[in-house]
């Protein structure tokens, strides 16, 4: 017979409950080892007296504003941390150290500092802190400098910027980190209590019970705390999985600000020269490509097509000769850089948010033409690789800006998507310049466009 996972959970419990029953019984004595049956009544006759609620309020209180302020300092120092690798190896120390220290040598200190009444505020802090700033901080150290320059690319503005992007790359880290630092937080809090005695606390109460030898009260406050906590840890993951939603959703457009750009700008290179570690890439390069023309770049691969696109956007800069450029464009890269929370159409609605609305509904159906029917609504993680490069061509496409830059836009798509992609340049380019990277001989072609052949 196959349990299912509550009944098999219950059953689990109902067996412990047991052997710690049976075990009350063999010992005999219910000062050395209480039942269960004997704690469970001594909890229900707590649970209906003021004061048993009055020193629940009390440790909650006190416990909740260690935590909060340890999580929020936390947060706030680990972005400082990873926005400044001085600022954090003056930091680095003191976080290890309070990772390291045993929590009752704090708590012995700050009872001779503050005194018992809030020493379950300032123990919890140091023992919530480490996880979460270290959580913090090595999910923002996983995000990249390519989704960064996407976000320059698209103008994407810095509230979106954290809500979309590095709230939904540090999300997963505090939330593991919260598993464990709800229970220490209270485990801390509560031996704090024990230690300091702080009057009308859960802490008094346990040790009171100590005192009295009475062990079924012992364990009713034992059976409190870790209900607790695990209603707590519960709650708070819950909290944080409805703010983690936030990054999934893009909200609705609140109609434009500006049309669309319908204009088009030159991109002017004179005698551009650019290496990697010491390595030319790129050797005396020399051309003005036309407002509203196009063009196709076409070399080997490492001939320098993406750093050209690189030094057209701002993110190189030539180590000889200069580049004139617009103050607008819009760029499709060679990587798809999209966000994985967000929705095939929620990326390109996020490159876009000025757009018109008449001209989102136009491409929100052309992207779900090219995905097949309402697969603008899947998640990025959904799409397959050729699906992901659609998205992007259509994010690019969307973004105003006086010149387009594609690197490699057909790479991956069969014939028959890369005729649609084709269409779906023509009908939304307007006027605007073109230059595509690639490598098809048959593009310049197909595109109408100048050949420029990177030697």
């Amino acid at each position: 017979m196959i349990i299912k996972g509550g009944a098999k959970q219950i059953l689990i419990v109902a067996f412990w409950l047991l052997v710690w029953q049976i075990a009350a019984w063999a010992v005999g004595n219910g000062i050395l080892l209480a039942g269960p049956l004997d704690a469970a009544m001594a909890l229900a006759a707590g649970i209906v007296t003021p004061a048993f609620w009055s020193a629940v309020g009390f440790s909650f209180a006190r416990i909740l504003a260690g935590f909060a302020i340890a999580f929020a300092l936390a947060l706030g120092l680990g972005c400082a941390s990873w926005k400044s690798a001085l600022f954090r190896d003056v930091l680095h120390p003191l976080v290890t150290f309070m990772k390291s220290v045993p929590v009752v040598c704090i708590i012995v200190l700050l009872l001779v500092w503050t005194g018992a009444a809030n020493v379950s505020v300032i123990a919890v802090a140091p023992m919530v802190f480490p996880p979460v700033y270290f959580a913090c901080l090595e999910g923002l150290q996983q995000t990249s400098d390519d989704m960064r320059q996407m976000l320059d690319v698209f103008g994407v503005r810095t509230g979106w910027r954290v809500r979309y992007y590095y709230l939904s790359a540090v999300m997963p880290y505090i939330a593991s980190a919260s598993k464990v630092v709800v229970g220490i937080a209270w485990k801390s809090g509560i031996a704090a209590e024990v230690i300091g005695i702080p009057t009308g606390s859960i802490g008094a109460g346990i040790y009171s019970a100590k005192i009295g030898l009475s062990t079924a009260d012992l364990f009713a406050w034992t059976f409190a705390v870790v209900a607790l906590s695990a209603l707590c840890e519960k709650l708070f993951l819950k909290l944080l999985g409805r703010f983690a939603s936030m990054s999934a959703t893009l909200p609705r457009a609140k109609g434009a600000q500006e049309a669309a750009p319908a204009s088009a700008a030159s991109i002017t290179l004179s005698n551009v020269s650019f290496a990697y570690d010491g390595e030319p890439v790129i050797n005396g390069f020399t051309k003005t490509f036309e407002a509203g023309r196009r063009y196709c770049l076409m070399g080997p691969s490492g001939s320098g097509k993406s750093t050209l696109m690189d030094l057209m956007c701002g993110f190189a800069e030539p180590a000889a000769g200069s580049v004139i450029r617009p103050g607008k464009l819009s760029r499709d890269f060679q990587e798809d850089r999209l966000i994985p929370t967000l929705s095939a159409w929620g990326n390109v609605a996020l490159a876009c948010p000025t757009l018109p609305s008449h001209e989102r509904d136009l491409l929100k159906f052309d992207l779900d033409e090219l995905l097949g029917e309402d697969s603008s609504k899947l998640a990025i993680d959904a799409c397959s690789g050729g699906m992901k490069r659609k998205v992007a061509l259509v994010r690019a496409l969307a973004a105003p800006g006086d010149v387009l830059l594609l690197d490699e836009p057909f790479a991956g798509l069969d014939d028959v998507s890369k005729a649609d992609a084709i269409a779906l340049i023509n009908r939304h380019l307007r006027s605007r310049t073109l230059i595509v990277a690639t490598h098809d001989r048959n593009d310049p072609a197909f595109l109408a466009a100048e050949l420029v052949r990177i030697p």
